[in-house]
């Protein structure tokens, strides 16, 4: 919640300091960090977060580790790809765009600004697979307060789409060291308990539909 809240804050307030051609340069740049993060993950951490939670992180770390140590590696591999693309092609994705004029920066910064988010990401989802709720809703917090603060101060002084974006990729690095020392403490000091499994007869006694106990005996 205070990820999207503080997502539609700082919308607010960009768009109302930058002006129009501004925060839409700002809005492209965005696409285009989406973009590539979207070909450098590849599904990636959705499928970290399932094969992760299905193992018992107390008497399966190595096997965790493992997965871990294989998704983080294809994930860096795609990533330094897309944006060495973003970086070394950005006159070319510069002059594709007719209708509005993105400056080559631009693509440059959305190159360098890949990293910090997708780190973040990829730690967001080994803390979910590792069942470090109260991690993430640390960061999300850590996030929101550092985003809302070091805006509002750029912004006040520097009223570019260039003073903006390295705020947030500064703030993206930030908090993707804080996930990452997360993830570290999570798999070398302390073994996060296993969930409890789910009684399925219990389950049917609070709904009191024996459809949902058939349905679950289906697919279990």
């Amino acid at each position: 919640l205070s990820r999207f809240l503080t997502t539609a804050v700082l919308s607010i307030i960009a768009a109302r300091i930058l002006g129009t051609v501004q925060y839409g340069i700002y809005s492209i740049f965005m696409w285009v960090v989406i973009a590539g993060l979207l070909l450098s993950n590849l599904g990636l951490h959705g499928a970290l977060l399932k094969y992760v939670s299905e193992f018992d992180p107390v008497q399966q770390q190595l096997y965790i580790k493992a997965v871990l140590r294989f998704i983080t590696t294809i994930n860096i591999i795609l990533l330094f790809f897309v944006s060495l693309i973003l970086i070394f092609l950005a006159h070319p994705l510069s002059n594709a765009f007719t209708l509005v004029h993105i400056p080559p920066y631009i693509f440059r910064l959305a190159g360098v600004m890949l990293w910090p988010m997708a780190i973040t990401q990829l730690n967001t989802f080994m803390l979910s697979g590792l069942q470090r709720f109260f991690s993430l809703m640390l960061g999300d917090l850590l996030a929101a307060v550092l985003a809302l603060t070091a805006v509002l101060l750029v912004l006040s002084i520097w009223h570019t789409v260039t003073a903006y974006i390295l705020t947030l990729i500064g703030v993206r690095i930030l908090v993707g060291a804080f996930y990452s020392m997360r993830v570290y403490q999570a798999l070398n000091r302390s073994a996060p308990l296993p969930l409890p499994p789910y009684d399925k007869n219990r389950i049917v006694r609070y709904t009191g539909n024996i459809s949902i106990k058939a349905f679950l005996d289906e697919v279990v």
